[in-house]
């Protein structure tokens, strides 16, 4: 069964390696969009990959009330430092969401 160590595991795994990325490539190119249509700045990728946690394990598994504006992630921008301190609280806050974890209980809300 996969675990609460599990997933974060997996998680810090991916949100470190996004991370890296982000700060290696700096506020101008982390926020530009290749020119291919329908393209997504790294930044606004993260971005996005905050909000589906928020959505699936915030308010899904752990019941919080999350307010999401999934379209507006895909055209964030800003300084990428932000966005690194966004995804230091989205971590903690996996955590605390993780805390009493029970991977047999349903989902608070319909996916």
């Amino acid at each position: 069964m996969f675990s609460r160590d599990d997933c974060l595991f997996f998680v810090d795994r991916a949100l470190d390696g996004m991370t890296r990325i982000v700060t290696e490539l700096g506020d101008e190119l982390a926020n530009r969009r290749p020119a291919l249509d329908g393209a997504n700045s790294a930044y606004a990728l993260l971005t996005h990959c905050l909000g589906v946690m928020e959505h699936w394990v915030g308010h899904l598994v752990a019941g919080r009330v999350v307010h999401r504006d999934r379209a507006a992630e895909f055209t964030a921008s800003g300084p990428v430092a932000d966005l690194v301190a966004r995804v230091a609280a989205a971590k903690r806050r996996l955590r605390a969401d993780l805390v009493n974890l029970d991977p047999g209980a349903p989902l608070h809300a319909a996916p």
